[in-house]
This record gives structure tokens, C-alpha cells and sequence, in this order.
């Protein structure tokens, strides 16, 4: 996946730089490899180290995956490049309650779970991360195991998914699947599809 393209600063223009997202799967594990180019690496900008630390404020990717499809609802896997671990749940494309419940605004914010907002930061999934700065800019790859996630029955589906990039000298944002100006990542009703998938039949408690 690639083509990127900006919201702020230039709603719709190409990304700056470019950006590869590569996704492979196991019987039990989903992985997600990450290049982020940058023609001045020392230009990156990382700050905090701690999980779930905001993604605003230096150079990030996150993702978000719809996986029943029902463009409301999903989990969010971040990092950036010091390899951070950031996730939540979106409830209603981040406007309130739904599927997973929770409440709260992606940030840094953290609110217990409920019907008072749509983005649960308390959630923490079981998913590695590892992450490098480059000559080439930094890249990243994400393992998550299918047990975290929760998906319908069947075989072979269809998940919906969108990707975002922060980079924070040039103050830009960029997505996958394009979002207007207004539009969030969590915005899961304009996110694009991940089709053909196939997962293991769901054994949790």
C-alpha cells in the first residue's frame, strides 16, 4: 500500500514523502511492514518512549482495523521511531459508544470505558512492535497475533483499514484511503478495504 496523500497541510496532495505498508499473515499472527522514507532522517522527530504516548507530537504511523466491517467501530495500533506501542478501540467512528464500548478522544487523554465519547485508550492488546531510524528514514514492523483481535465467523473475510502518517517537522499528516480536512483516522466509514483474508476461527473466553 502507498500513494499517500496529505490532509493538513495540502488536503489531497501527495505526500512528501513516500510511504510503503506491506501486510502478511500466518496461520495465528498478522504482520504489518512499515517504510517510512525520509530524505533528511536527521530531520525525525521522536519524543516519548512511554506506551500509549500521544502520536501527535512526533513522527508516527498508525493504523486502524474495521475487522467486522461495519464502518464504526475498530482497534488502533500506533507506533513511532523508537517503537512505542500505542492502541485503543474506536467506538462509533470516534463519536461515542458502540461495539466494544469505551470512551475518550485519540490524544492524550485517557477515560475509563463508557458511552461518554467513541475512543478507548485504556485498551491494551498483546502485539509486538520493532522500529529503526535509517539512512532511507525509519521503518517499522508490527505483529499481532488474530487472538487479539475480535472479527466475525468465516474464513475469508473482508476488513476495512486505513493507514496515517505524522510527519512532524513539516507539520503534515498523511492517509492511505484519503480523509477531508475535518476527518480523523478514526473516520472508519471513508477507510479503504483489506479483502481475501484469512483467519483462524475465534477460541476466546
Amino acid at each position: 500500500a502507498t500513494g499517500f496523500l496529505q490532509n493538513p497541510p495540502d488536503e489531497g496532495q501527495p505526500a512528501s514523502e513516500r510511504t510503503e505498508v506491506r501486510i502478511i499473515y500466518t496461520e495465528d499472527t498478522i504482520y504489518f511492514g512499515i517504510v517510512c522514507y525520509d530524505r533528511d532522517p536527521s530531520g525525525i522527530i521522536v519524543s516519548d518512549s512511554r506506551r500509549d504516548s500521544s502520536m501527535n507530537n512526533a513522527d508516527s504511523f498508525q493504523m486502524v482495523l474495521d475487522t467486522f466491517s461495519d464502518r464504526q467501530n475498530g482497534f488502533v495500533f500506533g507506533t513511532n521511531p523508537a517503537g512505542i506501542e500505542y492502541d485503543g478501540q474506536v467506538t462509533s467512528e470516534g463519536q461515542g459508544s458502540g461495539r466494544f464500548g469505551g470512551g475518550g478522544r485519540p490524544g492524550n487523554t485517557r477515560q475509563q470505558g463508557g458511552s461518554g465519547g467513541g475512543f478507548n485508550l485504556n485498551w491494551d492488546g498483546v502485539w509486538q512492535v520493532d522500529a529503526e531510524i535509517s539512512e532511507i528514514g525509519w521503518t517499522a514492523e508490527i505483529a499481532i497475533p488474530f487472538r487479539t483481535l475480535r472479527y466475525p465467523s468465516g474464513a475469508a473475510q473482508t476488513w476495512r483499514l486505513n493507514f496515517q502518517r505524522n510527519i512532524r517537522h513539516r507539520n503534515e499528516e498523511s492517509y492511505w484511503a484519503p480523509l477531508p480536512r475535518q476527518f480523523n483516522l478514526n473516520r472508519l466509514s471513508l477507510a479503504g478495504e483489506l479483502q481475501g483474508i484469512e483467519v483462524p476461527p475465534q477460541r476466546n473466553l
